[in-house]
């Protein structure tokens, strides 16, 4: 069995140094986070990084957004604290059901918005990666306006996997990249280059672009010579897909 790694980089090439760098895993729902847990101790072990589980106590259904002519605060710090405590159980839990998978793991827990405070975190502690879990099907609405895995991977400079709930580790073989065939980010292959020898996969790259194809293809082909060298002649794929809406396409 294989694994298709997708993965969204929206980050500058500054970033890569020799320095080791975390990465943080955050679940969707930290009742029911032990499968997305164990796939990041698996994928962390494998990149040999430290594995930060990321817990967020999420306010959005406690506190409404308005009440009576004004906008509700945030909770003040005690409330906080007490919020916190409800994850602790869970802390323990998770800890007992990972623990033999990798030993260089931490665990974090934050309270507040869940988009907000992962966007926050990564712009904290610039983790190497970051797995989100998964939380909303493909619908209309998500098509025009985005998921909220995707709005984290558009305002973060770190690489971003979306791994959706229950997936189990298997080892991975290919690694789907996204890139906008506008930006000029070519530089964000490295960070790939070293997935694709640590895990010994297959790289393929997909170039996503709303212009013409006679102007695209030009651009296509530019990119692909920049990638190639950057990957010193790895092998790799490259595609091409072309529209505004196009997750069909990317399936």
């Amino acid at each position: 069995t294989c694994m298709v790694l997708l993965i969204f980089l929206f980050i500058d090439k500054n970033r890569f140094t020799m320095k080791e760098k975390d990465i943080y895993i955050v679940p969707d729902d930290y009742t029911h986070a032990i499968p997305t847990a164990k796939y990041g101790m698996h994928l962390s072990k494998k990149l040999d990084s430290t594995a930060v589980l990321q817990l967020i106590e999420n306010i959005s259904p406690l506190i409404p957004v308005m009440t009576v002519g004004a906008m509700k605060g945030f909770p003040s710090p005690i409330e906080q604290s007490v919020l916190a405590k409800k994850v602790i159980p869970y802390v323990e839990k998770i800890d007992n059901a990972t623990q033999h998978i990798w030993d260089r793991s931490r665990c974090e827990v934050a309270v507040g918005y869940p988009v907000n405070e992962v966007i926050q975190i990564a712009s904290n502690n610039n983790p190497f990666l970051m797995i989100v879990e998964g939380s909303s099907e493909l619908t209309f609405f998500n098509e025009w306006f985005g998921t909220s895995e995707t709005t984290v991977a558009e305002n973060t400079e770190c690489p971003v996997l979306i791994v959706q709930p229950k997936t189990e580790w298997h080892p991975i073989e290919n690694i789907l990249y996204l890139i906008d065939i506008d930006d000029n980010k070519s530089e964000n292959i490295e960070v790939l280059y070293r997935l694709t020898k640590s895990l010994d996969a297959h790289l393929q790259v997909g170039f996503i672009s709303k212009k013409n194809k006679i102007d695209a293809n030009e651009r296509f082909f530019e990119m692909v010579i920049e990638i190639k060298e950057l990957l010193n002649d790895k092998n790799a794929s490259f595609y091409q897909i072309f529209g505004e809406k196009n997750s069909d396409d990317v399936k």
